[in-house]
């Protein structure tokens, strides 16, 4: 059987499947960095997600949250770029991508309207936008000419692509993509002026891990003690 495309070395094909793959793998990585964990429930408010996105308008992220949703559409804006056919003008495929990541983050922000914990802001899509555009710019200068490290060797062995991809997954989950790193503390404490003192300094506990003492017939007094004095959670 004749090569179907003769004109294109089979290393470039190869790299070509790289980068699509990768934009896939940054695809999947941006929906689960989006709606982990996954909790999702009616919303009662009395407006539809796309209105209610729209209405957040003048919303900006916060220092942490900005970085991360620039860093996050990245690699999708460089990767989607370069993914798209040669055939297509460097600038629009660039105009594309940037389209696809803003399409990809507002479809996020709508489906955060019914996801536990998530807050559905225009300042996302605006960070998002700003990474995509970010990726696609550099694409559009550096190209796809880098001698992307196993790019052509995992192209050329879906197989073992799949195969890293699965492992990674198995070590990482569940992986929490995020700056700021404080919003997932947990403080093992039955202290509740340790909680009030961390809000107080910007510090937010997402969850508490209690000492568990059970009452012995010595301890008895102490515990009462703790709980009555000084407001300790004995749970």
């Amino acid at each position: 059987m004749s090569d179907p495309s003769p004109h294109i070395p089979v290393s470039d094909r190869a790299l070509r499947r790289g980068l699509i793959g990768a934009a896939i793998l940054v695809t999947g990585f941006i929906v689960y960095g989006s709606l982990f964990p996954f909790v999702f429930h009616p919303n009662t408010m009395a407006v539809d997600p796309g209105h209610y996105l729209l209405s957040t308008w003048h919303d900006w992220d916060g220092r942490g949250d900005l970085l991360s949703n620039i860093l996050l559409y990245l690699p999708f804006g460089f990767f989607t770029t370069n993914a798209l056919p040669l055939r297509v003008p460097s600038v629009l495929r660039a105009l594309l991508a940037i389209l696809a990541g803003a399409a990809l983050s507002i479809s996020m922000e709508m489906t955060q309207f019914y996801d536990v914990g998530r807050v559905t802001s225009m300042g996302d899509v605006y960070a998002n936008a700003i990474g995509a555009s970010a990726g696609a710019i550099a694409a559009t200068i550096i190209g796809a000419t880098l001698k992307w490290p196993f790019t052509r060797e995992l192209a050329e062995r879906p197989d073992a692509a799949l195969l890293l991809v699965m492992f990674l997954g198995y070590r990482l989950y569940p992986y929490v993509p995020v700056i700021d790193l404080h919003k997932y503390w947990h403080v093992m404490t039955n202290n509740p002026d340790k909680l009030a003192a961390m809000s107080a300094h910007g510090i937010e506990v997402a969850g508490r891990e209690a000492h568990l003492f059970a009452a012995n017939g010595i301890n008895d007094e102490y515990l009462a003690t703790k709980a009555s004095r000084f407001g300790h959670m004995l749970d």
